[in-house]
């Protein structure tokens, strides 16, 4: 099953992420999530994969892009090609604890992020092609009202194509006036497992998905196994820490989200004093009032 998260909020909301040592610290901005396939018959598989997730995090943090093997299952990590390599870190390290809550057990996993994401599987995938499932995410809340916003995209990503197929990176941002008046960013990026032809071929393939579905959007992107292109109206890329969300067509607030962090003794005693709150309320139901004389 397939897990989405919107691209920009409907109605202003509020976060609350609570960090605790030893379980998931959310540091980024989770898109999708898909976990399938079961395997009875290998009792090691979740350990298995935890030992492969928790290496391809550790590689994360000199690397940009890795594929590993560990007894039979395959994972890589692809991060956003301008991300330093502390931040493709913090992404991989979030979405590796991310996937190893919902996806345990399970012979596949695929978790995205805005900036970063992390596949495994039981298969080999390396340098296989794949072009599907296609994941698209849009606000249908900012559509644009110039005309030509479609030639326009459409120009922008075709050059990102060329570019990023032609780049050792397999990555390529950039940006176009339009009109004067305003600007549209954006990126095209392959997993570099595959060649560049089979890059190319993939990203095309984007392309064409995205001309019948999105391109007079504000913003866009269309996600597939092996790439990605990204359209918006403002820059996402070449700036430290996660990008911020843009405003709403209505001037709706942006989505806050605070971040608590509370060490393991304070979480313990936090969790006591419920447990203990909970004996009372129930002891208190329990008791038999004596009636008045």
């Amino acid at each position: 099953m397939i897990h989405f998260l919107p691209q920009t909020p409907s109605l202003p909301s509020i976060l609350l992420l609570i960090s605790i040592s030893g379980l998931i610290v959310p540091c980024c901005s989770q898109r999708y999530l898909n976990c399938s396939g079961t395997n009875t018959a290998r009792p090691n598989l979740n350990s298995d994969i935890n030992f492969l997730l928790n290496s391809l995090t550790s590689r994360a943090s000199s690397h940009t892009f890795y594929t590993e093997t560990y007894n039979g299952i395959h994972g890589l990590f692809l991060c956003r090609g301008d991300l330093p390599n502390e931040a493709c870190h913090t992404c991989i390290e979030g979405a590796s604890q991310q996937i190893k809550v919902t996806c345990s057990s399970q012979t596949n996993g695929t978790i995205g992020f805005d900036e970063c994401m992390l596949r495994y599987s039981v298969v080999n995938f390396f340098g296989i092609l794949e072009t599907v499932p296609r994941i698209l995410l849009y606000n249908s809340l900012n559509q644009s009202t110039i005309e030509d916003r479609d030639f326009i995209d459409l120009a922008l990503v075709s050059n990102l194509v060329q570019d990023a197929t032609n780049s050792n990176m397999m990555f390529k941002e950039g940006e176009v006036n339009v009109g004067g008046v305003d600007q549209r960013f954006g990126l095209a990026q392959c997993t570099r497992d595959i060649i560049k032809r089979d890059c190319e071929v993939c990203l095309t393939n984007l392309v064409t998905f995205a001309k019948g579905c999105c391109l007079r959007q504000r913003g866009w992107r269309v996600l597939a196994p092996n790439c990605n292109l990204r359209v918006e109206a403002f820059q996402f890329y070449g700036i430290p820490g996660p990008p911020s969300l843009p405003l709403d067509e209505e001037g709706g607030n942006r989505t806050r989200i605070v971040v608590i962090s509370i060490s393991t003794v304070a979480a313990a005693a936090v969790l006591l004093g419920m447990i203990y709150a909970s004996f009372l309320w129930r002891n208190k139901r329990g008791k038999k009032t004596k009636p008045f004389a």
